[in-house]
């Protein structure tokens, strides 16, 4: 999909020429014009798309006045999607009014609304959704599905399947955080309701697999959008990503006439902040990005999905506290009432951007990212985290319980992350066990016939810092009674045999249970032999 930029600019402005020859250079459509130009010829605008056959759209303002209101509606005429249409306000960063050093700032904002709409592939499977007819429907459910069945666009999430794969029936994180109950597990797959979802994105923040994600704000675009910023190209090192609604950005607007918010912040749209999470901490940290959330209004209907943000955000900078880089004031998240001062808010928590000192690449899958991030950050090396206590990162453990345990091997052919995996030597048989790469799932535990399975969350950074599977239960092989080959696990054959004499199983054949079947053929055949040669009187 191909993006493109709108420069709204004075005609003598020269942050708006610095930035127009930026994207030329690397060879990115920019339309540079003045407001004066859209009202004259708003066509431009329309050429511009239809001539380079861009399917994503920045806009990015310099003029330090609001754009005609036709604008949004002609740029959605010539075929640009809501969601493939990013406005950003350079002149809200400093009062409303740009200065003549304001290059960077604008420049690095254009650069980072840009990174998110060219890694917006999920605006390809963003669903325009529609609602079955049924026999009776009601006054509710009428109007709330008009505006689906007229091919409104929504930002409701994606499942991807391929990575829910068969968890839905033991994975519950989705259907937990789901604050309406839209969530829910239909024929191995996660289903997400389009009547009562509110598009707040909780799903898709708490998901360990990264499996559920928003159309608008994808981890890909996240990822893009933090590596972008940690770009060795812009001159200043204090860079700052701020996440906010359309609330936000309207109160943004409004303030920035008389505040200023300041260089080296990067305001970016989003649906709604509740989809962000402590993977998302990690992220801007192992890059040295400050990271803030804004929820501009608690009384808005998806405030109800908020309330974990502030507990993702206390453990993120608990444990970038308590890591050998301590980035815990890097970290925020802010809820404003609706009298609260938006500009003013943000400056009193956000008292210093730290500057860059990483710049780098994360991958793109969530599970590699955060691990990526974590060993970045020597999270773990200087000191023990105990994050078995209100942890929000997808990381978890595995217990066996030595008893119970019959090494029957059901856990380690249900994993579909291969976290679990049995190892066997000429003397003993082991379960072992792999955190970085488990998913939380949870069907080992459920598969399990002996209930011996457990799984918590991670006590220890450690296990993740030294990427290597530990041992968690371990037993003698047996031996075979006739020949001496291995047989497995010993407990295994002695749980057999117990449950065996209980059913009132004979005691030849319980002797032979410690034969292998070689032998267990030959004790057969034996007597059979000894019968067919014996005299005859």
């Amino acid at each position: 999909m191909r993006s493109g930029v709108v420069l709204l600019a004075p005609s003598d402005s020269k942050e708006a020429g610095r930035i127009f020859a930026n994207l030329h250079a690397k060879k990115i459509p920019a339309l540079q014009c003045t407001l004066n130009d859209l009202k004259e010829a708003p066509e431009t605008i329309t050429s511009f798309i239809t001539d380079n056959y861009l399917e994503r759209v920045v806009v990015s303002n310099l003029s330090g006045a609001s754009p005609p209101e036709p604008l949004q509606r002609i740029i959605e005429q010539a075929g640009i999607s809501r969601l493939a249409l990013s406005w950003i306000d350079c002149a809200s960063l400093f009062g409303g009014q740009l200065p003549e050093d304001a290059y960077d700032s604008s420049n690095m904002a254009t650069m980072v609304n840009l990174a998110r709409l060219q890694h917006a592939d999920l605006i390809r499977n963003a669903i325009l959704r529609t609602v079955p007819g049924t026999a009776k429907v009601s006054r509710r459910e009428l109007f709330r599905s008009l505006p689906k069945v007229l091919k409104v666009e929504s930002d409701i999430p994606i499942v991807l399947r391929d990575r829910c794969k068969s968890r839905s029936d033991s994975c519950s994180y989705c259907k937990k955080a789901c604050p309406v109950g839209a969530v829910s597990a239909m024929e191995g797959t996660v289903v997400i309701s389009d009547r009562l979802c509110i598009e707040c994105g909780a799903c898709a923040r708490e998901c360990p697999m990264g499996a559920i994600q928003c159309p608008s704000m994808s981890d890909v675009q996240i990822i893009a959008m933090l590596n972008a910023l940690s770009s060795g190209e812009f001159e200043t090192d204090k860079r700052a990503l701020m996440l906010t609604c359309q609330i936000g950005f309207d109160r943004l607007s409004k303030e920035s006439k008389d505040k200023r918010l300041g260089a080296g912040f990067v305001p970016v749209q989003v649906p709604c902040v509740a989809s962000v999470g402590s993977i998302h901490h990690l992220w801007s940290a192992s890059l040295g990005i400050t990271f803030l959330t804004v929820c501009p209004d608690t009384s808005c209907s998806k405030a109800v999905a908020m309330h974990p943000m502030h507990q993702h955000a206390e453990f993120s900078r608990h444990m970038l506290k308590n890591s050998g880089k301590d980035r815990s004031a890097w970290i925020h998240h802010i809820a404003l009432n609706t009298n609260d001062s938006m500009v003013d808010s943000v400056s009193r928590t956000v008292a210093l951007i730290h500057p860059v000192d990483k710049c780098g690449e994360l991958s793109i899958s969530r599970r590699e990212a955060m691990l990526d991030a974590i060993r970045a950050l020597g999270t773990g090396r200087d000191a023990h985290i105990d994050l078995s206590v209100n942890s929000t990162l997808p990381l978890f453990d595995f217990t066996v319980d030595d008893v119970r345990c019959t090494f029957c091997g059901f856990c380690q052919r249900d994993c579909p992350d291969h976290a679990i995996e049995f190892r066997k030597n000429e003397h003993s048989v082991s379960v072992m066990f792999d955190p970085a790469l488990c998913g939380g799932c949870a069907i080992c535990e459920n598969s399990c016939p002996e209930r011996a399975i457990t799984l918590s969350r991670l006590g220890e950074f450690s296990l993740i810092l030294e990427s290597k599977s530990t041992e968690k239960v371990r037993d003698e092989n047996a031996k075979c009674e006739g020949c001496g080959i291995d047989l497995g696990s010993r407990r295994s054959l002695t749980v057999l045999k117990r449950r065996l004499a209980e059913q009132g199983v004979g005691e030849a054949t319980l002797q032979r249970i410690g034969l292998c079947n070689l032998c267990k053929q030959q004790a057969t055949i034996r007597p059979l032999a000894q019968h067919s040669t014996a005299p005859s009187r």
